[in-house]
């Protein structure tokens, strides 16, 4: 077909185990199928009966050549050409079909050593099970084909195994959470994701964060702040006239309404990395944090409070002032206990 140099050459239809495309897409055909090592214009040579009627010329990711030999279409009177029907729409959807075919192949074969070789590849190719309007599936989904920030790489198998992962636009630093897979693409590697793993979430982690704590939020509007940190999590607990809860992920506020304190009138603010945002950050759609651990958490300040009142305050709790039975914090502290030991 060519002496440019060739990565693979295969026939038309090459078997291949577990392959997303159907063998009917091959049906009444013979051909072959090259692909190249280097980029270059990408061909389909149509022959008839051996003769050959057209070149066609298509612009992809991909550089292949494809030869296919078939009577299923109607030549041009002259036979220098083939008229553009339904015949003609499946000899190209043969040809695309043979190239998935032909990469799968590569696919099966590569070893993980030589797969950053191939990268680029195969992450063209999973566009195009999308254009021969059928589901991606069968060997490219189990090569690790998407890279983390933290060098780490997932295939899509895993990805689509998910509730819920994030994308980064490759060589930007943002905050990453905790615990939630996250991999480098493009907004347009985004949108294929999305598509490619339709029953997981797919969260863009491209955001201006704010660094400051939630300390450090509630600490304008409150003389006293306790601050809490767990796993994945930091919380800030304040005395409050009109009690808040807040939740914030990577740096962002996703919830922020008023609550019905338990035992002492208090906002809460939480940084989970468990939260899960809505896909527009604007609300979440699970915040990470459970009704008990809201009363845990006043629980907690009300003995720090206690605590400081006997002259221990607890490090955690951020006071300049000492506490009395006087002020808001030691009042507070009288009420909760009236309404439960703690």
């Amino acid at each position: 077909m060519t002496r440019e140099p060739v990565l693979l050459r295969v026939p038309l239809g090459v078997p291949v185990a577990d392959s997303c495309v159907g063998d009917l897409s091959f049906q009444a055909m013979t051909g072959e199928v090259c692909i190249f090592a280097q980029a270059r214009a990408s061909e389909l040579v149509v022959l008839f009966e051996g003769r050959e009627l057209e070149r066609v010329g298509f612009d992809s990711a991909i550089p292949f050549a494809v030869v296919i030999d078939t009577v299923q279409l109607r030549p041009e009177p002259d036979y220098c050409g083939i008229v553009r029907n339904l015949d003609y729409a499946r000899i190209e959807l043969a040809m695309r079909a043979g190239v998935m075919r032909a990469i799968e192949t590569l696919a099966v074969t590569v070893d993980h050593a030589h797969l950053e070789r191939y990268l680029g590849l195969f992450r063209a190719a999973i566009a195009l099970p999308a254009e021969l309007r059928i589901a991606l599936s069968g060997p490219l989904t189990r090569l690790a084909l998407w890279r983390s920030p933290d060098g780490g790489s997932h295939d899509l198998e895993t990805l689509r195994g998910l509730a819920v992962i994030g994308t980064v636009t490759p060589g930007r630093r943002v905050q990453l959470p905790a615990g939630r897979v996250i991999v480098e693409a493009t907004d347009v590697g985004h949108d294929q994701l999305i598509a490619l793993a339709p029953r997981t979430l797919v969260l863009d982690y491209n955001r201006e964060p704010d660094v400051r704590t939630v300390v450090d939020r509630l600490r304008p509007s409150s003389l006293t702040v306790l601050a809490i940190h767990e796993a994945a999590r930091t919380i800030a607990v304040a005395l409050a006239d009109a009690p808040r809860f807040a939740v914030f992920h990577a740096g962002t506020r996703l919830v922020d309404r008023a609550r019905e304190p338990k035992l002492v009138a208090c906002s809460i603010f939480v940084d989970t990395d468990a939260a899960v945002p809505a896909p527009d950050w604007n609300d979440a759609r699970e915040t990470g944090v459970s009704d008990d651990d809201l009363e845990r958490w006043e629980l907690a300040l009300v003995r720090a409070a206690a605590l400081a009142l006997v002259g221990s305050r607890p490090p955690e709790l951020q006071r300049d002032l000492p506490v009395t039975l006087e002020d808001a914090l030691g009042r507070a502290l009288a009420v909760a206990i009236s309404t439960r030991d703690p």
